[in-house]
């Protein structure tokens, strides 16, 4: 969870100092900063649950909540609570029967164990994907097959729970030494502040990674297209450092931890053993701090981190340049290749024109179809929102089809509810379609369905009589690609189970599906035939290349080698090109061949080039049978007041913008139902103690919230030109009703959030007691309505903009008490996002206006900067920003930080005081993005601000903190 804001340490370098002095200004900037860093630092430090961390242990409310009415059971085994909705019983057994069978397998390299983990199966979100977490402890399923190539060389449900149940065998791993005290002291919490803190996250989605492979037949390092990234920078001679490569960059494309831990941690487990990295856990554990786990390593290894990557990576380009010995790669056409900035040209396809077609994404901008002409550069035809799979499909006469995600407006659930293809054909039945394919002469269409019970099949309709024409399904498989073929009625498509991946055809003419290519754990994608021939990427030399097998003899012939691997074939209209997609150290590029002149090599004469993982698999666990059978338990039904209560989930916290401190204690919902929290509160702009219990039930469209609270509140204000200061002690009860939306539409999203809220707030002990005969500031009760309405459209952003190319952002508060006419509060804002001058500029216009009665709520909005913060009964606030990166130097700083982009930000602000007293300020923001601690966790946006106070007559330089962000 992103936590944003315009929070400000309050750390005054100078507000009057004689400007002609550069080197003074030097020298008290470079202290404000030094101490500033050492106060955030020590934040940090207290706030470990926040930012990614907080991610981590608490996922974003949303694709784990459901819509009511869902009855749910369990089914207990040895180690494992699963947790799924009525009807989905035969999905609970079998992921009960894998983690109970793989259990042993899993643990051998820790021989440690974990408590007893609830795994709920998420049903509703149309994402392949699963987590397992702390404070709940608890981990999440989602039955929704993916599509994505690297992720699925095996039965999707079980290549996810040995994954996941792999990181679960880490936490139990850890709960050794230190990491057991952090448990004692703040539970969940505390284990998981300290495990993030101290082990980079290669480490566990690698590890995980490593197991998947071993265990099945298809797990993503048995995938060459898994690790090609690292493949084309390393053959290319750039050798980036340990942090550029872990810690990665606006600038230059680098692989992602899932990639980097998996090399990293196959190296170590093959040259160093098994139990290497129980060794570096242990040693880790006794002080766990960001530079242990490299000490860790040292330890077993005689390497600190940057040496072991170095060695590491050695090997590995020493073994894929091996792999190019006496390479002939085949001569192609250039089409589409990036250049510097990672830019990825996926799917290319043709129409019945010879047009050729494809998706381009990268760092500086979404999604976009291209259409591709020798005449001209590239036109842009459509830009969708998030595509499922990055697929599109082009009809034989140039027509743009793809499904894209949406949002469950209220529950936040990710679905293709989307898909534009739905207008051309309103009569494809029900269900979550996410590849579509049209026959040459547009007589069939043919779906890729997943039904609501999570099972798939392909449906072939005749178009011009709309009926269902043939259904094919394969019981206990994931389908996946499918596609017609030229000039022929055969559809080709890829199934997937526990052997592998398998080629079929199925014919439209005697409606009979035949399999081409038995099952196996070569990684086999993309098919697109002709009558005679089906053309996809495999990996039988241990490189990815084009192949071809022959639908009569099933005689297979490689047809395309590429040093980095080629995939994704595409036969024009008339069969006698293809178009590709070949890999480079910048992304994908678009290639284009005759066939004719190709000189096909027969399948056995082609070199094994494997990259030596039959050696890596020390102990093949592929073919381990899944022994035991848990039908014979019975279910029961989970009630979501079971796990309420978890005395061990505590933990600080913060909220960056309201400047607070937190210490809270959660429930143990698996679901988030039903959830209580209670909190303590210290303000440190105000000096200020508050504490609150509240109980939420949020299975309903509204979120209900019962909360009461005590402690002492301050405020600063203005009043007849004077400043005065008020602090009191209060009590407070109340009850929210809150209503919130979430939209996806294309590239923008859209919120909507309507909040009612009804207290009782009680105001006593206030002090200083010279505020004369006012009627506000007195022993009171007051019964605050409020009612809030936010709302946004903005467009998402690219990896490198800094705000929204396009956007707004509304909220409206009204606050009043219902029982005098005594306090009441009106306020408004408006944030206008618009384009800047240059690619990843932006320039933002924001208004705000406070209006209270008798002062007494908190301001709605931030005062002009430069200034102290101020509270009247009237504050109104005009802002303009222009923001621009300056640069992206990838800079290690003593391995506390690594910096990746310095950014400037001009500034004005004008703040007016009961309509007539003017707080006015411009200046310059100069901020950084940095990852402290070699952590790859959590991003800070921190910066020093210069302020020229046009009221003052002064200037003001500030350190401030502008957001904390999951590190990407």
């Amino acid at each position: 969870m992103a936590v944003q804001g315009g929070f400000l340490f309050s750390v005054k370098v100078s507000s009057f100092f004689d400007t002609n002095s550069l080197w003074q200004l030097f020298l008290k900037l470079t202290r404000g900063v030094y101490f500033a860093f050492r106060r955030i630092m020590r934040y940090f430090l207290l706030t470990l649950s926040l930012g990614s961390v907080y991610a981590q242990l608490y996922p974003t409310l949303g694709q784990e909540q459901f819509p009511p009415g869902y009855s749910w059971k369990v089914l207990e085994g040895e180690h494992y609570l699963l947790i799924f909705p009525e009807g989905f019983r035969s999905f609970a057994e079998y992921s009960l029967n894998l983690l109970e069978n793989y259990h042993e397998a899993l643990r051998d390299s820790y021989s440690s164990d974990f408590p007893k983990i609830p795994v709920v199966l998420n049903h509703t979100a149309a994402v392949g994907n699963g987590f397992v977490s702390l404070a709940p402890w608890r981990s999440y399923f989602y039955l929704f097959p993916t599509s994505e190539f690297s992720l699925s060389g095996s039965e999707w449900l079980e290549l996810l729970a040995l994954h996941e149940a792999r990181h679960m065998v880490q936490y139990g791993a850890i709960r050794q030494s230190f990491y057991r005290l952090g448990y004692i002291l703040a539970g969940d919490q505390g284990l998981g502040a300290l495990s993030l803190f101290s082990l980079p996250s290669w480490y566990f989605e690698g590890d995980a990674v490593v197991y998947e492979t071993l265990l099945t037949r298809g797990g993503r390092g048995r995938n060459p297209r898994f690790g090609r990234q690292t493949r084309a920078l390393l053959l290319a001679n750039y050798e980036p450092s340990y942090s550029q490569f872990f810690l990665r960059s606006y600038d230059y494309h680098y692989p992602d931890h899932y990639e980097l831990g998996y090399l990293l941690m196959r190296y170590l487990k093959t040259k160093y053993g098994d139990k290497a990295i129980r060794e570096v856990i242990r040693y880790t554990s006794q002080f766990p701090h960001p530079w242990r786990f490299s000490g860790g390593l040292s330890y077993v290894t005689g390497k600190d981190i940057d040496e072991f990557y170095q060695e590491a990576f050695s090997y590995y380009r020493d073994l894929w340049r091996r792999q190019q010995e006496n390479l002939k790669p085949t001569s192609f056409s250039v089409i589409f290749e990036p250049t510097h900035f990672l830019t990825d040209c996926d799917h290319p396809q043709y129409d019945a024109y010879d047009k050729l077609y494809c998706v381009r994404s990268g760092y500086d901008h979404l999604s976009e179809v291209l259409q591709f002409s020798s005449e001209r550069e590239p036109t842009i035809l459509a830009r969708p929102g998030i595509l499922y799979d990055d697929f599109v499909f082009i009809t034989p006469q140039g027509e743009v089809l793809y499904a894209e995600y949406r949002y469950h407006p209220r529950f936040g659930q990710l679905s293709t509810a989307y898909a534009n293809f739905r207008n051309k054909y309103p009569f494809l039945q029900d269900g979550e379609i996410t590849r579509l394919t049209v026959s040459d002469d547009e007589k069939y269409v043919a779906a890729l369905v997943t039904t609501r019970e999570r099972t798939q099949k392909i449906q072939i309709f005749e178009i011009s009589s709309q009926r269902l024409f043939a259904e094919i399904e394969h019981s206990q498989s994931q389908i996946q690609m499918q596609r017609f073929s030229r000039k022929s009625y055969f559809l080709d498509y890829i199934v997937i189970n526990r052997d592998g991946r398998a080629l079929w055809q199925f014919s439209l003419i005697d409606l009979q599906k035949k399999e081409l290519v038995a099952a196996s754990s070569y990684p086999i994608a993309d098919p697109h035939g002709d009558e005679r021939d089906v053309y996809f990427s495999a990996n039988y030399d241990g490189l990815e290349g084009i192949y071809k097998i022959n639908r009569s003899t099933k005689k297979i012939y490689q047809v395309i080698s590429h040093p980095l691997g080629a995939f994704r074939p595409s036969l024009n209209a008339s069969t006698e090109k293809l178009a590709f997609n070949y890999y480079t150290p910048y992304g994908h590029g678009v290639g284009e061949v005759i066939l004719h002149k190709l000189s096909p090599t027969p399948l056995e004469k082609v070199i094994n080039r494997e990259d030596g993982l039959a050696d890596f698999a020390e102990k093949d666990f592929a073919n381990l049978k899944l022994k035991s059978s848990y039908r014979q338990l019975s279910e029961k039904n989970y009630s979501p007041w079971r796990s309420l209560v978890n005395v061990h989930s505590w933990a600080p916290m913060a909220d960056v913008n309201n400047r607070d401190l937190k210490f809270m204690v959660r429930s143990d919902s698996p679901l988030h139902d039903v959830g209580w929290s209670a909190t303590y509160t210290y303000n440190q702009n105000e000096r200020t103690h508050f504490g609150e219990l509240a109980l939420n039930y949020s299975a309903l469209w509204p979120q209900l919230t019962l909360s009461g609270g005590y402690g002492n509140r301050a405020l600063r204000f203005v009043e007849d030109n004077t400043q005065k200061f008020y602090r009191w002690q209060e009590q407070s009860w109340g009850f929210i009703s809150k209503l919130p939306f979430r939209y996806l539409f294309g590239h923008y999203l859209s919120q909507l959030e309507i909040l009612g809220q009804i207290e009782q707030r009680q105001l006593f002990n206030i002090l200083p007691h010279d505020f004369g005969t006012k009627d506000y500031f007195k022993n009171t009760r007051v019964y605050p309505l409020s009612l809030e309405l936010s709302c946004a459209l903005k467009r998402r952003m690219a990896r490198r903009e800094i705000q929204p190319r396009w956007g707004a952002e509304l909220r409206g508060l009204l606050r009043k008490d219902v029982a005098s006419s005594l306090y009441e509060q009106r306020a408004t804002s408006l944030t206008i996002y618009l384009p800047g001058i240059f690619t990843n500029h932006g320039i933002s216009l924001e208004g705000s206006h406070d209006e209270q009665k008798n002062v007494y709520f908190p301001a709605a909005s931030r005062f002009a900067r430069g200034y102290a913060a101020l509270l009247a009964p009237s504050v109104s606030i005009l802002s303009l920003n222009y923001i621009f990166p300056l640069f992206y130097p990838d800079l290690n700083v003593l391995h506390l930080l690594f910096v990746r982009r310095f950014k400037w930000n001009f500034f004005y602000d004008r703040a007016y005081l009961n309509e007539k007293d003017i707080y006015e300020s411009a200046g310059g923001e100069l901020t950084m993005d940095f990852v402290p601690f070699k952590l790859n966790v959590f991003e800070v946006d921190l910066g020093v601000r210069y302020s020229y106070l046009f009221r003052l007559k002064s200037e003001s330089y500030d350190i401030f903190l502008r957001a904390i962000r999951p590190a990407f």
